[in-house]
């Protein structure tokens, strides 16, 4: 046995012996294709597992089993297409899931139900295309939701039904066309919502009624003609407002007239002739 091959044993038996004391596993930028269920067995201290940047094409049921406080994960980067039902069953103790940079199409409806303290979902720069009623259901502490650079163009009534804590999200550089009533019903703790670079043209009535604590609001580079009375009604905390890069001729400034808190309203770069 050569020196560097003992040297290799000697540290993988160090590595097992103390392996139950790892907090920290960063296994990112390697050419992992598939991961085996028992593959992080006993590991029972892990609290932070980076697998980005590797060819990772989906997560099998049972990966995640025995990481008892495994509290973040980083998917980034990899060839993951679709999450399996079963995938995070495992991990209720997560906060932080990343799974950005994916050829992700769809999400369904469900698949997140256990990760009953996920606080922060990244899911940006993925290839969904809509998104279903309760897809993120049961997420009772999530804050942060980052869905752009998507190619999102549907969006269901009751999409981000039961998000009580969520603070912000992110749907901005995707093809949503239509805003309709409902899509975010009951996210009354919302502060940031960006829907900036979409292709927006219609905005129901009482699509925002819910949004009772939104301070800032991004519409911009969307394609916007007409803004009917009472779209933004209900949004009594509301600070900033951008409505630049649209197709706005005529405006009605009743329309921002319960807005009592707005310091920023941006209608730059419009077609605007007449203010009434």
């Amino acid at each position: 046995m050569t020196y560097k091959m003992k040297g290799l044993l000697v540290l993988l038996l160090i590595v097992l012996k103390k392996a139950a004391k790892f907090e920290d596993l960063d296994l990112s930028y390697n050419k992992i294709t598939n991961i085996q269920p028992g593959a992080f067995l006993n590991l029972l201290s892990l609290k932070r597992l980076n697998l980005e940047s590797n060819d990772i094409t989906d997560i099998s049921p049972g990966v995640l089993s025995n990481l008892p406080r495994l509290k973040s994960l980083s998917l980034n980067n990899n060839n993951i297409t679709i999450i399996q039902d079963s995938a995070f069953s495992n991990a209720s103790k997560l906060e932080y899931l990343q799974l950005s940079f994916n050829p992700i199409s769809y999400i369904n409806p469900g698949v997140l139900s256990r990760l009953l303290q996920l606080k922060d979902l990244e899911m940006h720069n993925n290839k969904i295309t809509s998104i279903q009623t309760r897809t993120f259901a049961k997420l009772p502490h999530l804050q942060y939701l980052n869905l752009k650079y998507n190619e999102i163009t549907n969006i269901t009534q009751g999409a981000f039904y039961n998000l009580p804590k969520l603070l912000l999200l992110g749907l901005e550089f995707n093809n949503i066309r239509y805003i309709q009533s409902g899509v975010f019903l009951n996210l009354t703790q919302l502060k940031m919502l960006f829907l900036n670079s979409n292709k927006i043209t219609t905005i129901q009535v009482g699509a925002f009624s819910d949004l009772f604590q939104l301070e800032e609001f991004d519409l911009s580079s969307n394609e916007i003609a007409y803004i009917p009375l009472g779209t933004f009604r209900n949004l009594p905390l509301l600070k900033y407002l951008s409505l630049s890069s649209n197709k706005i001729t005529n405006i009605q400034s009743v329309v921002f007239s319960n807005l009592t808190h707005l310091d920023t309203l941006s209608l730059s770069n419009n077609n605007i002739q007449q203010i009434m």
